[in-house]
């Protein structure tokens, strides 16, 4: 089990690549990371920040899911392929940086439309397959997998589909954290934590090592106030997760 950070954490006055030389700082095992723009999709800028990382694996890659997933799972061909542009630039960038997951939130139909929604999921997934990255859905109110239940159905239907859990959007989403990582084990490739008590991190990594998850634990550092705190937070998790 590996313990990192997402580089969403810095400030916004931090750029993305100024979130590599923190990772190091805080002697991450790995990092999620998470590009914020559409300059930042290009792989000209993962190449010209990659060796940033220094011994920081990148574990995954992520976007703004508001500037082209919602195409990419559109009923028009034509609008689909303009998403695919976007996707192409952000794997030719996770190419760059070793990343070898994507993690994707989408957005939900009302209807749920399993059928059609794990169609637009294979395709999506073969097409990163091509750059060897898994594509892994992320729990969240408004993605594809919005609530407990939802990522047996999707996987039934993309059977290479894979999934990250985040708490934050677990409690949101009103079911216990359990079931998503019940109907997930196997299958799941990263974990998103937030601040935890000992009691809760205890907790999750007892379930985690129940359910032999051999991830990533990444955590997010927007609920500290100094890089000291997050540094001994780290320090912790890792504890736990050896």
């Amino acid at each position: 089990m590996k313990v990192g950070i997402s580089t969403a954490c810095m400030p916004e006055k931090y750029q993305t690549e100024e979130a590599f030389d923190f990772a190091n700082i805080l002697k991450a095992d790995c990092c999620e990371i998470f590009l914020r723009t559409f300059y930042e999709y290009r792989p000209e800028f993962a190449t010209q920040n990659a060796k940033r990382l220094k011994n920081v694996e990148a574990w995954a890659v992520s976007d703004f899911e508001y500037n082209f997933e919602n195409q990419l799972t559109h009923s028009s061909r034509r609008t689909r392929g303009d998403g695919f542009y976007w996707l192409d630039q952000v794997m030719r960038s996770a190419q760059i940086f070793g990343a070898k997951n994507y993690l994707f939130k989408g957005f939900c139909r009302p209807d749920d439309d399993f059928d059609a929604t794990g169609a637009r999921l294979t395709e999506i997934s073969d097409f990163c397959a091509r750059y060897g990255v898994k594509l892994s859905v992320v729990n969240s109110e408004k993605g594809i997998y919005c609530k407990a239940g939802a990522f047996k159905e999707l996987k039934h239907r993309c059977p290479q589909l894979t999934a990250a859990l985040d708490l934050k959007q677990a409690v949101k989403s009103g079911y216990p954290y359990a079931m998503y990582l019940k109907e997930t084990q196997g299958a799941l490739v990263a974990v998103r934590i937030p601040h935890l008590q000992k009691y809760e991190a205890g907790e999750l990594f007892a379930r985690l090592k129940d359910c032999s998850f051999n991830g990533a634990v990444i955590v997010g550092g927007a609920d500290f106030a100094q890089a000291e705190d997050l540094k001994k937070y780290i320090d912790f998790i890792k504890n736990l997760a050896n």
